[in-house]
C-alpha cells in the first residue's frame, strides 16, 4: 500500500487498513447490538481458520470502481466458505436492499446478490486482500510489483464490523 500510494495517492482502498471482505452489507444502524451479539456467538463456535496467500491478482475493471484493483489471493477452502456462509446468513436477517452493485450481474453473482445481497457469497467467492483500485493499467501495474509473493499460511483470528 504504501508504494502504491506513492504513485496514485488517491487511488481507492489504499487508505483501508489491511482485511478480506467476506460480505458487505446494509444495515439498520439500530440493529448493530443484535448483529454483534449473533458475530460473538459465531465467533465462539469457530476455530481459527488458516489460509494462505496465493498469489497477485488484479481485478480488471472492477465492478464497483471501474479501474484496476489489486489484491493478494488467499486460497479457497470449506472452511473460508463456510464462514461466509455463516456471516451471510446473520446479516441477511438486517439486510436493506442496496445498489451499489451494477445492474447488469448474471448467472451466480446475480444469485448470490438477490439471496444474500452480496454478489459473491459461496463457491465463486474470491478471498483476497485488496491493496488498492488503480488508473493504473494491468501491466502497468505488474511492472511495480514485487513479483515474489510469500506464501505464508495466514491464520484468520477475529471478524471485524466497519460501519
Amino acid at each position: 500500500k504504501q508504494k502504491f500510494s506513492k504513485i496514485e495517492p488517491e487511488a481507492m482502498y489504499l487508505n483501508h487498513f489491511i482485511h478480506s471482505t467476506f460480505v458487505l452489507s446494509s444495515v439498520q444502524e439500530e440493529q448493530i447490538d443484535f448483529i454483534v451479539k449473533d458475530l460473538n456467538k459465531l465467533f465462539l463456535k469457530k476455530r481459527e481458520i488458516v489460509t494462505k496467500i496465493e498469489n497477485w491478482h488484479i481485478f480488471e475493471k472492477d465492478m464497483l470502481t471501474q479501474k484496476n484493483t489489486l489484491c493478494l489471493a488467499l486460497q479457497l477452502t470449506e472452511k473460508l466458505v463456510s464462514l461466509q456462509l455463516d456471516l451471510a446468513r446473520i446479516l441477511k436477517k438486517f439486510l436493506i436492499p442496496s445498489n451499489i452493485y451494477p445492474p447488469n450481474l448474471r448467472g451466480v453473482f446475480l444469485e448470490s446478490q438477490k439471496k444474500w445481497g452480496y454478489p459473491f457469497v459461496g463457491e465463486h467467492w474470491f478471498p483476497h486482500i485488496t491493496i488498492g483500485s488503480f488508473g493504473l493499467s494491468k501491466s502497468k501495474i505488474n511492472d511495480l510489483l514485487d513479483k515474489e509473493v510469500i506464501q505464508n499460511k495466514m491464520p484468520i483470528k477475529t471478524l471485524g464490523l466497519y460501519i
